[in-house]
């Protein structure tokens, strides 16, 4: 039809031009542009129609592929500590405006949920607060308005027990907050050693969980520790050999844990090494914050407001803020000092949580703190490339250490072979063969590993590796 009435209008045009009995030259000038002009505008009409003909198949269904709904990323971490928060991360692909909600559940019970009215690709992100360790299996359940389920995956994890650390209390008197800290992680199987401050010339020292004597600060009994929480008045009250020991200790990986006291912190005297930068909130003796976790470590739920000192951290690009007061003033926050950090935190009682029947927020609060300051320790592990393994899928295996030949995989033997590019990397691979929990056995090492069915994920568009 546009090739009929395009070729209809140059006819007519050269008629005219010819009745006007142009000259010669000036006709056929007239007649090529006209050619010229409508024979562009016929290729503009003719050419996405030929193009779509020219398509192949499965190009032509592209678009309707990529807005197929449903899950279309996921992530979450495969092992967690206990008392960290389990946290999934999302995309889901809406293709109609019907009301849809996304559930995470375990044991059928709903824990949280997300909604979504628009369509289009939406994050979500929900959580839950694991309270005892071993290998789970959560739900991720999507529901119309009838709650007709639409989709369902699965998402296991593994709790585990924070492995027990070697921690020191140096108080210069007896205070509830460092009593009601010390209890909590001597239940979790830490090994404590206070020093209590009874006069200047005089210590009162006790052992939790541990045979060993507290002795005096020295360099070896430093360096075989993780953590040492000092109140204000104990850090000014090093010798000077103990200052010096634990400086050394510090620059070799342990963490030091300040905790302040009613002072002005802004003109408080205190070693070099362990100082930070404070603003004071003007004519405030206390205030009431509700701490806000920062960065990665955001797992905190709605928590109930607690007491903080008159202060916020001027935390500078070498400090890492941990938890603000909601309105980007620092409450917590740590920087590194050789291999070792030091942190502070400007909370003042968080033992109330737990007398207001809120042990949840405390037991979370310290979880973040301690578990960023803790020694950093490097441990072997095996290591599964895909981040949702399948089965009948070959799934790479790869294990880091000396020398090591097989792993063992429910009681079959695995081969690995050394990388040719890295001496350390032991590489093999594994077809598993049903769906559930799997234990990967090698060099003393026992770890679960998750084998989802074939027809699940089916939606995935990203899938992004992580170690088991």
């Amino acid at each position: 039809m546009p090739l009929f009435a395009i070729s209809f209008i140059f006819l007519f045009s050269v008629w005219l031009e010819w009745r006007k009995k142009s000259t010669k030259r000036r006709f056929l000038i007239r007649s090529v542009l006209l050619f010229v002009g409508l024979g562009s505008l016929l290729l503009i009409l003719l050419k996405p129609q030929k193009d779509l003909e020219n398509l192949p198949e499965t190009k032509k269904n592209a678009e309707i592929i990529e807005k197929t709904q449903g899950i279309k990323s996921i992530f979450w971490k495969k092992q967690i500590s206990l008392g960290d928060t389990l946290i999934v991360f999302g995309k889901y692909e809406k293709t109609d405006s019907k009301p849809t909600q996304i559930y995470l559940e375990q044991n059928g019970e709903k824990i949280d949920s997300a909604s979504f009215t628009k369509i289009g690709l939406f994050p979500f992100r929900l959580k839950m607060f694991p309270k005892e360790k071993g290998c789970f299996v959560a739900t991720l359940s999507i529901q119309n308005p009838k709650n007709l389920v639409l989709e369902t995956e699965k998402i296991p994890f593994e709790v585990q027990n924070i492995t027990p650390a070697k921690i020191i209390f140096w108080q210069s008197a007896p205070d509830p907050e460092l009593r009601f800290l010390k209890d909590w992680l001597a239940q979790k199987g830490n090994q404590i050693a206070l020093i209590t401050q009874i006069s200047k010339e005089k210590r009162r020292t006790e052992s939790i969980n541990t045979q060993e004597s507290t002795p005096v600060l020295s360099s070896e009994f430093l360096e075989k520790q993780d953590l040492l929480v000092l109140d204000w008045e104990a850090a000014n009250a090093f010798s000077a050999n103990e200052r010096k020991n634990v400086e050394n200790a510090l620059r070799k990986g342990l963490s030091v844990l300040l905790m302040p006291d009613d002072r002005d912190l802004t003109q408080a005297k205190i070693p070099d090494f362990l100082r930070f930068e404070f603003a004071k909130e003007v004519d405030l003796v206390y205030r009431t914050v509700k701490p806000v976790a920062q960065g990665e470590n955001q797992t905190f739920a709605q928590m109930t407001d607690i007491e903080a000192f008159p202060y916020s951290i001027k935390a500078n690009f070498l400090e890492k803020i941990l938890l603000t007061d909601g309105f980007e003033q620092a409450l917590v926050s740590q920087k590194r000092y050789g291999k070792g950090k030091i942190g502070i935190t400007l909370l003042k009682n968080s033992q109330q949580w737990i007398q207001e029947g809120n042990s949840l927020y405390f037991e979370q609060y310290w979880s973040l703190l301690l578990k960023n300051l803790y020694r950093e320790k490097v441990e072997n592990s095996v290591i599964v490339q895909s981040f949702i393994p399948k089965v009948g899928e070959r799934q790479e295996i790869q294990f880091w250490a000396d020398s090591v030949e097989t792993v063992e995989i429910e009681g079959e033997k695995v081969y690995l072979s050394q990388s040719p590019l890295e001496s350390y990397l032991w590489e093999g691979f594994f077809w598993a063969k049903k769906e559930g929990w799997h234990k990967i056995r090698t060099k003393g090492i026992e770890q679960n590993w998750y084998v989802s069915g074939q027809k699940t994920w089916k939606n995935l568009q990203e899938k992004k590796p992580k170690a088991t």
